[in-house]
């Protein structure tokens, strides 16, 4: 009610708005937040442990190691490298071995199976810490805890120098790297809140007083448009000041609108809001990426997945189309034209250019680009909505998409009752003036958003540690190479020491086969091959079978006994050797195979290399 002497009547101030409780929300965030990241601390000191502790064999070579649990387990391949560095990749050339190539056996000490072990597929994790820089390479499944023998040989590149084994480190690191961003969100949403509810009831207990209203002469003169009403503060497209969830509602409602104008505050709402997505985005992809299976994915799954792309793709277009008309009227609300984006184009000084544009103050005043201005210069016989910026038929009052008033018309009937002789009506620009209720609105938008930024956080965090505690996601990425643990056909010049052979009559045998049957040593074989390379150099002309058997029996006996432990003379074991013939000599073979076997002919079931027998 307005009263006769130009006073807005009351009962007594508004509470100031918005409540006390918003800091302690606000404390309670960047509380959760310091504390994530606290965690996530912890758990970069807990990964580093892990990786010390790491069983290493180095390579070439063999070592005993120790399995005290049953369950998957993990082979890297490392080098000497420096503190500190965790990736993961969808292959491996983001990793120390961008290829590799390597034999590896590994067979419990006390007799048994030979165990399988299988290339590593999927995500390739790798790390550089504790003094190693190393990657996935391999993974394994342990059914009886006890000591294994593993052995390496054949290691390409020459640069890896161990090889180490434990459990995957994908827990290590995709938990970290979760409470990382759920901290810096946290301490992000903990900041905004409080300096958005700090400056609202500072607005709120320094906000004028009952309005005093001039005389009625008087408005039409100091306030008024030329239709006779007051003039209104500026809207969303008229580049007036915008909350967060009245930004978002802007940005996205009028994403294909390059006319009008964005204030500041409209286009960086509008930014941090795209930035939160992206975030969020990339943690769904990550959980995404984590649980994947390391065989190839079902077709149900991979169509989800497809599906899930296909919307990523259409939300990342549609926000990019929003964010270029939101930066288009925000280089109108400054004066300058939207052609100004092209400037992002040159490279480093562009983008500092727009950065610059995007952070000064726009207009105080009206400038070519106001969507009024506009329209009369078109001779547009539409009016514009002040909120949402529809154009409605000159003969509607409100605007048909959202309600609100339209732009240079008053209302058809008055917006308070008016008492005859102390009181008139108050004009619609000053209805709602001291209870901003819009900024109740937004502060429950802003509520809404944070809560629900919250949720998935956390929902993120629990899949994650539910992910990477599954026993089959601890041992599972990508590289190649890896042995042959089952049976396979060879030819003389593939065979390497270790390979153990099933010979009939290995004893009398005279003429070898042309392909050797390799099998584990754990199973029944005749023999073994303990030495296999060239001895004789490419220049080298033929000297005789005599002198070649010669020269094959001496090398063979020498490396008889690095192999065994004890000398042929001393041993139960005999041994045969494939020397080239001259046939073979002429076409380049230098080659020398020596194999050891039971002179009576007997299976054996284990390695003789070390058993000094």
């Amino acid at each position: 009610m307005i009263n006769s002497g130009g006073q807005l009547s009351g009962v007594g101030d508004p509470p100031i708005r918005p409540s006390r409780r918003w800091y302690w929300a606000a404390g309670g965030m960047l509380a959760g937040g310091v504390i994530c990241l606290a965690l996530a601390v912890a758990g970069v000191f807990a990964l580093n442990r892990q990786i010390a502790d790491f069983q290493r064999v180095p390579v070439p070579g063999q070592a005993g190691v120790t399995f005290t649990q049953p369950g998957g387990y993990v082979l890297y391949v490392e080098e000497p490298g420096q503190c500190c560095s965790l990736y993961v990749a969808s292959d491996t050339s983001s990793g120390p071995f961008p290829s590799w190539s390597m034999e590896v056996r590994l067979q419990p000490v006390n007799g048994g199976p030979e165990v399988s072990i299988s290339t590593w597929q999927g995500i390739t994790e790798s790390y550089g810490i504790t003094g190693h820089r190393g990657q996935t390479a391999m993974y394994f499944t342990i059914d009886r805890p006890g000591r294994y023998l593993l052995a390496t040989r054949n290691v390409t590149p020459g640069s890896i120098t161990d090889i180490a084994i434990g459990r995957g480190i994908g827990q290590g690191i995709f938990v970290p790297f979760i409470l990382i961003v759920a901290g810096a969100l946290a301490l992000l949403a903990g900041l905004l809140t409080g300096v958005i509810t700090g400056s609202r009831r500072r607005a709120s207990r320094l906000g004028p007083g009952p309005a005093v209203m001039p005389p009625t002469a008087e408005w039409r003169s100091a306030q008024s448009t030329p239709g006779g009403h007051m003039a209104s503060p500026r809207s969303y497209l008229q580049g007036g000041p915008a909350g967060f969830g009245e930004a978002i509602r802007g940005g996205l409602r009028n994403w294909l609108v390059y006319r009008g104008r964005a204030s500041r505050s409209g286009y960086w709402w509008f930014i941090l809001f795209q930035e939160i997505v992206s975030v969020a985005s990339c943690v769904v992809f990550f959980v995404m990426a984590a649980s994947t299976s390391p065989a190839t994915p079902s077709a149900p799954v991979a169509v989800l997945f497809l599906i899930i792309a296909v919307l990523f793709v259409v939300a990342a277009i549609y926000l990019g189309l929003a964010e270029l008309a939101l930066l288009v009227r925000r280089l109108h609300d400054s004066g300058r034209s939207g052609w100004w984006v092209l400037i992002g184009l040159v490279p480093l000084v562009g983008a500092i250019m727009l950065l610059v544009f995007t952070l000064i103050e726009g207009t105080p005043g009206p400038n070519r680009y106001d969507l009024a201005a506009a329209d009369a210069a078109a001779g547009a016989p539409q009016l514009r909505c002040l909120e949402c910026g529809a154009e409605s038929a000159e003969t509607t009052q409100v605007c048909v998409r959202c309600g609100a008033p339209l732009a240079n018309r008053p209302p058809t009937a008055p917006q308070a009752a008016s008492e005859p002789g102390d009181s008139i009506a108050l004009p619609h620009e000053l209805v709602g003036q001291r209870t901003k209720p819009g900024a109740r609105r937004s502060a429950l938008v802003i509520a809404a958003v944070i809560g629900a930024g919250g949720l998935a956080v956390l929902a993120a965090v629990i899949v994650a540690v539910a992910l990477a505690g599954s026993p089959t996601s601890s041992v599972r990425s990508t590289a190649s190479g890896s042995p042959s643990a089952s049976v396979s056909q060879l030819t003389y010049d593939q065979l390497r020491p270790g390979d153990c052979l099933q010979l009939p009559n290995i004893n009398t045998i005279t003429n070898y086969p042309d392909f050797f049957t390799v099998v584990p040593c754990t199973r029944s074989h005749t023999g073994e091959v303990f030495f296999a390379g060239n001895i004789w150099p490419q220049s080298l002309a033929y000297p005789g079978d005599s002198k070649v058997n010669n020269q094959a029996d001496a090398r063979c006996g020498r490396a008889f006994t690095a192999y065994d432990g004890i000398s042929p003379d001393q041993s139960s074991y005999t041994y045969s050797y494939l020397p080239p013939d001259s046939t073979g000599w002429a076409s380049g073979d230098r080659s020398l195979q020596c194999i050891a076997y039971e002179s009576s002919g007997t299976p054996l079931y284990s390695s003789i290399k070390g058993s000094n027998q």
